[in-house]
């Protein structure tokens, strides 16, 4: 029973964050290489949900996708508290267990946390073991249905419309757990990294991925990096991996499922679910539930809603800037229904595209420059 943590000094600009609990004295990288759920790995899995091989068996592959399944990468099950007890201070915390032992205690001393499964392994309402998100940024085979491989050059919004991304994502099984990634899942990603890395600058602490290019990368640069992490910290030209998750900031802007923005800046979201007809773009009802919150407009975030949905990351107030605060762009205009395209995209100004960047734009919008990650949803 192992809690991992750390605090933000949200009243200071420096990204860097207090190691908390057993994270104490780790380092990012080798330190968490064999600690959960920070054991992610890349994985084949076949249409069914079923894993056929992972990174390292004789028989994976990050291109025979169609022999070995798609190469996703795996993350166990994980429990989190977020804790805003104490003014200007923000500690957020991973957990192997519903309740650990010892309990820990508020910031404020006011009593103990109380840890919740994170949304990402909730599925139609269940506790599920793992989560799938693709390992390559999302492709479009000569069948219509996406794939996550290496080698080939990911698909964008000016190839594939935002409606007919997820409809060829769906095809590949009739369960519908097949889908582009979720909010769900984006959230856990930026939870597992800050912990780790104890720092909200990613593109400082890990790569600053390819945002200086002038074209989205072929995927698969990062084969050889397999489950670890991999980034270059210079130039902004090239590939970023997160534990087998390749270029999820600085890349393709990504499209993600479970969250419309209403006109007024306001976000809806909906619980990960595989019921027919269930994530549609400019949905508020059947599944969405409106946050009440209010996100920022252009700029960098300098406060992050610590209340209503804090897995997810959703940036409440200007402030910062690309080496203050959360140190990567924000912008969702005021006018429009929208949806959020995250982690920022190539050819954008190079320290600005990193791990919180959330752009607004409308479903019917295309450019190049952004794209789709696939995800499976298990079943409990």
């Amino acid at each position: 029973m192992t809690v991992y943590g750390v605090k933000w000094h949200s009243d200071a600009t420096s990204p860097t964050l207090d190691r908390l609990e057993s994270n104490v004295g780790l380092t990012a990288g080798a330190s968490f290489n064999t600690l959960s759920p920070w054991t992610m790995r890349r994985c084949n899995v076949w249409d069914d949900g079923t894993p056929t091989a992972y990174y390292g068996d004789r028989c994976y592959t990050d291109t025979d996708v169609a022999n070995m399944g798609q190469c996703m990468v795996q993350i166990p099950k994980f429990w989190y508290a977020v804790d805003a007890s104490l003014a200007n201070h923000v500690a957020y915390y991973i957990s192997d267990t519903a309740t650990p032992s010892p309990a820990i205690a508020k910031l404020d001393a006011s009593g103990n946390l109380t840890f919740a499964v994170h949304p990402a392994f909730i599925v139609d309402g269940a506790a599920v073991a793992h989560a799938y998100i693709g390992a390559y940024e999302a492709y479009n085979n000569v069948s219509n249905i996406l794939e996550s491989r290496a080698g080939v050059a990911p698909v964008n919004t000016s190839l594939l419309s935002m409606t007919n991304a997820r409809t060829f994502t769906q095809a590949r099984s009739v369960d519908r757990r097949w889908n582009l990634e979720t909010i769900q899942a984006r959230g856990a990603l930026i939870l597992l990294f800050i912990i780790e890395y104890a720092s909200l600058n990613c593109q400082d602490t890990l790569g600053q991925g390819n945002a200086n290019g002038t074209a989205a990368l072929t995927t698969g640069t990062t084969t050889t990096s397999g489950n670890t992490s991999y980034g270059v910290k210079t130039d902004a030209l090239h590939a970023v991996s997160y534990r087998g998750i390749e270029n999820p900031w600085a890349d393709l802007g990504e499209v993600v499922e479970g969250v419309n923005i209403k006109t007024g800046q306001t976000p809806w979201m909906a619980p990960q679910a595989t019921t027919v007809a269930y994530y549609a773009f400019n949905k508020f009802s059947g599944g969405y539930s409106n946050t009440g919150l209010t996100t920022q407009t252009n700029g960098y975030p300098a406060v992050m809603d610590t209340a209503v949905v804090p897995w997810a990351f959703v940036a409440l107030t200007n402030g910062g800037s690309n080496a203050t605060y959360f140190c990567d762009g924000f912008a969702i205009a005021a006018g429009g229904d929208l949806v959020p395209v995250v982690g920022g995209y190539y050819g954008w100004a190079s320290l600005d595209n990193g791990i919180f960047s959330w752009w607004g734009k409308l479903s019917t919008d295309n450019a190049v420059v952004w794209g789709f990650r696939i995800q499976y949803l298990p079943s409990a």
